[in-house]
């Protein structure tokens, strides 16, 4: 667990911060794998406290650096949608689910998470084809959701009705 370091003196965290983005800027790695870094090296830190002394320590203490590790952590930004291997990725995992395939199956199909799949299903194609993802909300809720319990998805059920709740009032998951 990360702790504060507010009453750190201001050169040793100053040490500390440099030593992390170093690691960044020599890795490119994400924020998290340089909090798993620190933390393993004597420095136990969040991954979201290494964003925050990026964003707010840093350019005060060297922003030759913050710019670097800013673009670094740019171009270790998720996909976006508008990706097309991520599109691909979305449309086949949609026709899968119209063919009564699991999430487990479909993640193993498509070489992926089922994670990673449900948030294909019930976050990104409503933002790309809201009458596909009615599609998709109507069949899991011919299942009832038996296709997508716990057990195979690794989210509780609650959040599952809560997800599906929110795409049949024609909202989005985030």
């Amino acid at each position: 667990m990360a702790r504060n370091y507010s009453n750190l003196p201001e050169e040793e965290l100053q040490e500390k911060i440099l030593i992390v983005v170093d690691y960044i800027i020599e890795t490119k790695c994400s924020t998290r794998k340089a909090a798993k870094y620190a933390t393993e090296n004597g420095f136990p830190i969040s991954n979201v406290s290494v964003h925050n002394i990026i964003h707010k320590k840093l350019p005060t203490i060297d922003m030759e650096k913050y710019q670097k590790v800013v673009e670094i952590l740019n171009t270790n930004t998720p996909k976006s949608i508008e990706d097309a291997k991520i599109k691909v990725r979305i449309y086949s995992a949609t026709e899968y689910i119209l063919q009564d395939f699991t999430i487990l199956e479909i993640a193993k199909i498509l070489d992926s998470t089922p994670d990673v799949i449900y948030d294909d299903l019930t976050s990104r194609l409503p933002r790309l084809d809201s009458s596909l993802a009615k599609e998709v909300r109507k069949k899991f809720q011919e299942h009832k959701l038996e296709n997508l319990g716990q057990y195979k998805t690794g989210v509780p059920n609650e959040v599952i009705d809560n997800q599906m709740n929110k795409i049949s009032r024609g909202g989005g998951s985030r």
